[in-house]
Order: structure tokens, then C-alpha cells, then sequence
């Protein structure tokens, strides 16, 4: 076939899929694989079925085929076979442990877990996860010794729920350990150690709002009254490191620093320095190889594509590192959330216009998971996320620069120190007032999800190159598939 030249309008901005979003089908199919095994059980009919999705819906958008279509076409139905066997491979892999173990270790981390702490341990037979009382809990980073018999996690108790197996895999843990005995042998030393430190600092030298809001913006800590307020308001991922936070931080130094070689180097070390800081959260390691591809395409000279060489290559290197992210919430929202932004945000015009209903749709198309992991979206979120996340990219980098006269001990510390409890009292008293004014909260509901597959899958397609009807007909198909399958419902 031959190639045509490109019609008027949008098709002028967007070629064809291959040529605007390999990477993306790549992803596309490593997913699907993993979504199908969960219900097929077979990993070698999942990945021949995702691969043949894959293959169809490459060509039903494609519309004008050009010379060199056919080795780029094979080469990416290729890559993506081999990565979702790859996947499906670490995914189903049989892991032989003895019923006991007697071995020493390192905690790499301490949550609050209900009335205790959950333990993530490295030891040489790999990462375990443990549950402990809170007092006399290890901390962070320190070496142990530990008995215990290993069990199999629990798996969730309703469709939908908490599942315990899903959520430890995607933090590395193979088994979960019933402690007979653990004690520390050593003094959390490296990071963990900085890490407490720094929350110590927090809670000595700042007032009361801004502590709680630094620890969950540095070492992830997150304070009960603030997190009920922002989960009233519909505003809980301002409280977690995410992609919002790494590009809040990208972009003030982007302002800042001049020359894209010494922006690659400085926002890469301050990135990755917090990110360690905050313990790693997936979505903030995926926002920050975003930055990472962005930067180094302005270094390069070379264009940089949201959707494709940005959102996408960072999906999939995590996912690549490790597949059972692929079942983290986190993980999830964070990649949904990208990649629709991404692939809608050139089809809205204005920057008010734009980031109004990109707010008001992306609570559309989160809410079936939130709703799956927590219960209920809240109506509020609808509205107040339009005025708190433009009022978030002021406030939370002025918050880090008046809490750090205080952090060191400065002349004059206090007045900083005010300012900050005082943005940040104004701030809650907003949502507060807003969670009063719009009440109620929507469950998981058939309408929502088919709603929230439909605009992703359109928006997808359409930045994929798909003239209209044809991104209308995926979206269709997009949800007739998904409800015919039994684990969404």
C-alpha cells in the first residue's frame, strides 16, 4: 500500500499508531496479558490473546499504511510478545521455601498497619513481610535476627478487596513470616536512619499542620486528621508523593536553572535525592523517569512525546522491573492518570479551559478504582480538585522553603514557621468548607466504570491517530469487552 499525504486538521498533527504511540502498544499488551491470565490460568493463551488485541487494534487504527509500516509493525508485536511472556513468566514463577526459617535480616520498612506495624525484612532467602505489635516494633533500617514460620498470603476476601498477596508482591516480599522471635542487632545506619532523623526534626522544630503536611511530603508519614479531612475532600493524593509533587519540583527548577545540561544534572539529583528521601513511592519513580526522558530529550535536541516517549517508557521500565506492579493501586492510578492527560490534554484548548476538565475527567476515570479500594469516590473531589491542585502548586513548594529555617535551627525561624502554619490552616479550612458544602459520595457503579473505560480508551485512540468513529468504535468495544469479563464485576 501506499502512503497519502495527510489530510487537514487534526490528522496533520498525528500520524499513524506506530509512528505516535509504539511504546504504548507495547504496554497495551504486557497489561492485557496480565489482566487475562488472572481468569484464563494459561499463560501461553493469555499472551497468544493479548498479542493477537494488540495486532487487531494497531490495525483498525491504522488508516494509511506508509513505506517501512510492515518491519515496524512486526518488530513491535515481537517486543511485546516477548516482554509479556516475560511478565506472565515472573508472575506465575513457583518460589520453594522451608516452612521455618532462622536467618538475619534488614527492615527496609515500617508502616502503621492497623494497631501494629508491618515489616517489609530483607534477608538472603529474600524479602519477607511480617506483622508486629507497635511498641517494641524494630525501626526502619536496622539489621535483626528473626524466627519464624512462612505462610502463603491471604488473598482477598470479596471481589475487589484487600488483597494481601497482590499488595506485598508489588513491594518485592515472596512470603509472609509469623514471627516466633525478633530483635535488633544494630542501629539503623544509611538511609532509613537519615530518613528518621529528618521525621524527628519535623516533629520537635515545626508547628503542628505544618509537621503533619512535611512528614507525608518527605519521609511518607501520614497523619490520621489530615488524611480524613483530604479523604472527606476527595484531595488524598496531594498527601502521597506522586507524579504531581516530582513536576511541581521539576518545574521550579526548570525556571530557575538555565541550560538543559545543568537541568538534567540538578533536577536529576534533587529528584532522585527526595524520591529516596520519601521511601520510593512507585508513582513518584515513575513521574520521575518521565522527567528524567523529558530532560534528556532537551538535552539531545530530539522531541519529547507525553504520551509515548514519556508516559509510556516509564510505565513499562517499571513494570519490566517488576510485573506485579502491574496490581498496585499506586501503580495504577498514577500510569491512568498520565497517560490520559497525555493523550487528552492536546485535544483541549485554553489553560484555565484545559485544566478545569482535565480535573472534572479525571475524576470520571479514577473513580472505579478508587471506588474498588476505598469503598466511595466523594462528590467533592469533583469540584474542589479543580481550585486545590492549581492552589497545591503555590503551597507546597512554599511550605518546603518556610519549613527549612526551622528544619536548621535559623534566627528568626518562628516567622517562617508561622507563615507556613498559616497557608496551610487556610488551605484546610477551604476543604473543609467545600467537603461541608458538597456532600455525598458515589460506590462502585456499572454506569461510572463503563463511562471511565470509555474516555480512556477514546482518548487513547484518538492520540493514537484514530480519526472519531473509529476511537467511538474501541471505546465500545473497550467496554463490552471488560464487562463481559468476570473479575471487573
Amino acid at each position: 500500500m501506499r502512503a497519502r499525504p495527510a489530510v487537514s486538521g487534526r490528522r496533520e498533527c498525528f500520524g499513524g499508531p506506530l509512528s505516535e504511540a509504539p511504546a504504548f502498544f507495547i504496554l497495551f499488551c504486557i497489561c492485557l496479558s496480565l489482566y487475562l491470565d488472572t481468569f484464563i490460568h494459561s499463560s501461553p493463551v493469555a499472551a497468544a490473546a493479548s498479542l493477537s488485541l494488540t495486532a487487531a487494534l494497531i490495525l483498525f487504527i491504522t488508516e494509511r499504511p506508509v513505506k517501512g509500516w510492515l518491519p515496524v509493525f512486526i518488530l513491535v508485536i515481537a517486543v511485546s510478545g516477548i516482554f509479556s511472556l516475560y511478565s506472565l513468566y515472573i508472575i506465575n514463577k513457583k518460589i520453594i521455601l522451608p516452612d521455618s526459617l532462622e536467618t538475619s535480616g534488614r527492615v527496609l520498612s515500617s508502616r502503621r498497619w492497623g494497631r501494629g506495624r508491618a515489616l517489609l525484612i530483607a534477608t538472603p532467602c529474600g524479602k519477607f513481610a511480617g506483622y508486629v505489635p507497635d511498641k517494641g516494633a524494630p525501626a526502619e533500617g536496622c539489621g535483626v535476627i528473626l524466627r519464624g514460620a512462612l505462610f502463603g498470603f491471604r488473598s482477598a476476601a470479596k471481589p475487589g478487596g484487600f488483597d494481601e498477596g497482590l499488595y506485598w508482591r508489588a513491594r518485592g516480599a515472596v512470603k509472609r513470616i509469623v514471627f516466633f522471635e525478633i530483635r535488633e542487632t544494630g542501629q539503623p545506619f544509611g538511609l532509613p536512619a537519615w530518613r528518621a532523623k529528618l521525621e524527628r526534626l519535623i516533629d520537635e522544630r515545626l508547628l503542628p499542620l505544618s509537621a503533619s503536611y512535611m512528614a507525608a511530603f518527605t519521609v511518607g508519614r501520614r497523619e490520621p486528621p489530615a488524611e480524613a479531612l483530604h479523604r472527606r475532600a476527595g484531595t488524598s493524593h496531594l498527601l502521597a508523593v506522586s507524579g504531581l509533587h516530582i513536576w511541581i519540583i521539576a518545574g521550579f527548577f526548570m525556571f530557575l536553572i538555565r541550560g538543559n545540561l545543568s537541568r538534567f544534572l540538578v533536577i536529576s539529583f534533587l529528584l532522585w535525592g527526595y524520591l529516596l528521601l520519601s521511601g520510593m513511592p512507585v508513582g513518584g519513580v515513575r513521574a520521575a523517569l518521565m522527567a528524567e526522558l523529558f530532560l534528556a530529550a532537551m538535552v539531545l535536541g530530539r522531541p519529547s512525546s507525553a504520551f509515548n516517549n514519556v508516559s509510556t517508557a516509564a510505565a513499562l521500565l517499571l513494570l519490566l522491573a517488576n510485573p506485579w506492579y502491574f496490581f498496585d493501586l499506586g501503580w495504577r492510578l498514577s500510569v491512568l492518570c498520565a497517560l490520559f492527560i497525555a493523550a487528552s490534554a492536546p485535544f483541549i484548548r485554553g489553560g484555565i479551559c484545559r485544566a478545569v476538565c482535565l480535573t472534572v475527567l479525571l475524576w470520571f476515570v479514577t473513580a472505579p478504582l478508587v471506588t474498588r479500594a476505598f469503598g466511595e469516590a466523594p462528590l467533592a473531589g469533583l469540584a474542589l480538585n479543580a481550585a486545590a491542585v492549581p492552589a497545591f502548586g503555590v503551597i507546597f513548594p512554599l511550605v518546603l522553603i518556610l519549613s527549612l529555617p526551622p528544619l536548621f535551627g535559623m534566627p528568626f525561624s518562628w516567622i517562617a514557621a508561622g507563615c507556613s502554619e498559616t497557608i496551610l490552616l487556610f488551605f484546610q479550612r477551604g476543604l473543609e468548607w467545600g467537603s461541608s458544602v458538597i456532600t455525598g459520595a458515589v460506590g462502585w457503579d456499572a454506569p461510572i466504570f463503563a463511562l471511565s473505560v470509555a474516555l480512556f480508551a477514546a482518548a487513547a485512540a484518538l492520540r493514537c491517530g484514530a480519526e472519531l468513529k473509529r476511537a467511538s468504535i474501541i471505546a465500545a468495544i473497550f467496554v463490552l469487552f471488560l464487562f463481559y469479563c468476570p473479575s471487573m464485576l
